[in-house]
């Protein structure tokens, strides 16, 4: 253990907090038990992920984040627990390979993700993060959308959990130029891809901030 080698380990760690069975995985790895069939649930997975890296575990914590990518690689009940389990604050800051590796894998799954039943549950920045690709707006600048295209487009935001309710401000802002973009990914547009970055505004609405219902101070 690497705390071991720092001369950091702790004498005793209340793990109270935590899935037994994730608990019970973690005294196994430590005491070297045979644990080729044991069974975990995606929330005991979270706790032992979370553990092992709390620990400094690296060899235990590379073990589970592989397993994880591997499991989101095959379905996507599976894929949905996983973007679930990398989107925790730990891991958002700590398993940042992991978590690109698993992104990638729902980026291409993303008409199925979005029709899961896990779906509201993906954390913001998780999603954000999948969408931003260009694996997913690559296809066509909202500029050229044909009103047929623009009435699909919404009829498919009424299959969504609460695709409704977005459609306003959906359909508002693929007029924006600032919304006539691919993907905003830094080296895509380093590397001058056609598709990829902001354009120039022009053309776009203007708004009077005199008739907003702002609070002065």
């Amino acid at each position: 253990m690497m705390l071991l080698k720092i001369g950091r380990l702790p004498k005793y760690i209340n793990l109270s907090a935590y899935d037994k069975n994730a608990v019970r995985a973690l005294v196994g790895y430590i005491q070297n038990e045979n644990q080729r069939n044991i069974t975990l649930s995606f929330y005991a997975l979270a706790d032992l992920i979370d553990l092992s890296r709390s620990l400094l575990m690296l060899g235990l914590l590379k073990q589970l984040e592989n397993i994880l990518v591997k499991m989101a690689s095959q379905k996507t009940d599976s894929l949905l627990q996983a973007l679930i389990i990398v989107g925790n604050e730990r891991s958002i800051y700590g398993g940042l390979i992991v978590r690109q590796k698993i992104e990638k894998i729902a980026a291409a799954k993303f008409q199925d993700i979005v029709q899961h039943r896990l779906f509201r549950h993906i954390p913001p920045i998780i999603f954000a993060n999948v969408i931003a690709r260009a694996l997913i707006f690559s296809r066509i600048r909202s500029a050229f959308l044909s009103d047929g295209d623009r009435n699909s487009i919404q009829e498919r935001l009424k299959t969504l959990p609460n695709g409704e309710k977005m459609i306003p401000f959906i359909m508002t802002t693929l007029t924006s130029t600032f919304c006539r973009r691919c993907c905003i990914i830094k080296e895509h547009i380093d590397k001058g891809l056609i598709r990829c970055g902001i354009p120039k505004p022009r053309n776009d609405t203007a708004i009077d901030l005199r008739k907003l219902p702002l609070l002065v101070k």
